[in-house]
């Protein structure tokens, strides 16, 4: 799901953004890993964040969640 982010007050970007996670299902049992390679501090624009899903067997799964 693509976000819209408010930059933080008094400057053109926005820190400690919490993105909603994808969501993954999997054939195998366990949960599995998810990683992204979202940066500490999203400047004013569009970033695509890259999130990877690695399940139990070494499976792996990407996505792209646009912020602005």
């Amino acid at each position: 799901r693509d976000v819209i982010v408010p930059t933080d007050p008094g400057v053109s970007f926005a820190r400690g953004v919490v993105l909603p996670k994808p969501t993954v299902l999997d054939a195998f049992p366990g949960e599995p890993r998810l990683e992204n390679d979202a940066p500490d501090v999203f400047e004013l624009g569009e970033k695509l964040v890259l999130w990877t899903a690695t399940d139990t067997q070494g499976n792996v799964s990407t996505a792209q969640q646009k912020v602005t």
